[in-house]
């Protein structure tokens, strides 16, 4: 199946070279939108398999701690650990560009934890227990810089696509390494 989902940056240096080959007046066109969200996808996805781990380990550690409970008939309510709690409201704090989100430093009480926090209280909590998330948040980000440096400008994007392409491959992330040889469709315009 060849949907947009399935298709990333790497490819596109060898579509370049044969629309530049066969197509000289021809505009390259990368559709950025859907480039971010793909990677939004796939680290939603990453977030939504730690949240599915942690509820597995919680559920395994809370009937240890209760045999006389009968999992299948009775389904007990199983209390929401920090993990959980913090990935399934605070996420957003990764998954939205940085450029959009408002830092408070205000400080207000989170009952869960019961304790005074803020924006960057929670972005802590989030790396702390999921430490691959700010690698994930800083590609991603890498990638909308890059696509917010060269909005109109096709030409030095395809210089600097190449750069973003290489350091994807090699920054030892698989997420990030499969969207950097994956295949985007490249349509062209008239110039």
């Amino acid at each position: 199946r060849d949907s947009w989902a399935s298709r990333g940056l790497g490819d596109v240096y060898k579509r370049q070279q044969y629309v530049d080959k066969y197509f000289p007046n021809a505009t390259p066109v990368v559709d950025s939108f859907h480039v971010v969200q793909w990677i939004i996808h796939l680290i939603d996805q990453f977030i939504r398999k730690q949240i599915k781990q942690f509820k597995e380990r919680d559920k395994i550690a809370f009937l240890q701690k209760h045999p006389e409970i009968n999992y299948t008939l009775e389904r007990p309510r199983i209390p929401l650990s920090d993990e959980v709690y913090i990935l399934q409201k605070y996420r957003w704090l990764i998954l939205s560009n940085q450029s959009n989100i408002t830092y408070h430093v205000d400080l207000r009480r989170d009952t869960h934890f019961g304790r005074m926090m803020n924006t960057y209280s929670y972005e802590d909590y989030l790396f702390r227990y999921v430490p691959r998330l700010r690698t994930l948040r800083d590609l991603k980000e890498m990638y909308i810089s890059f696509n917010t440096r060269n909005a109109g400008d096709p030409l030095n994007a395809a210089k600097e696509l190449d750069e973003l392409i290489l350091h994807y491959r090699s920054c030892g992330d698989s997420i990030f390494y499969a969207v950097s040889y994956t295949h985007l469709t490249l349509p062209t315009t008239s110039r």
